[in-house]
């Protein structure tokens, strides 16, 4: 999981830094259409990086809501036979 995470998370911070690079005029001399070129792939990499991101939490939420019910229902009978 930590892997997944991190590695969105390494792109997200690629991405930023294309668009800072493009931001930042004074450091690096383009022209507009080249600016604009690098800040459409920098947002279709977020976009996907998001995406991605919503189908790895997705099953994860699943499996974390399943995981509380199941602790519940061990409490509950823990409480039921005296085991506490």
């Amino acid at each position: 999981m930590t892997k997944v995470y991190s590695g969105i998370l390494e792109a997200s911070v690629n991405d930023l830094d294309q668009i800072l690079l493009v931001i930042n005029a004074n450091k690096t001399q383009m022209p507009d259409a080249k600016r604009m070129e690098i800040v459409n792939k920098a947002a279709d990499h977020m976009d996907s990086n998001y995406n991605d991101l919503q189908q790895f939490n997705s099953p994860n939420q699943i499996l974390s809501l399943q995981r509380a019910k199941d602790q519940n229902a061990v409490i509950t009978l823990k409480k039921y036979h005296g085991l506490e």
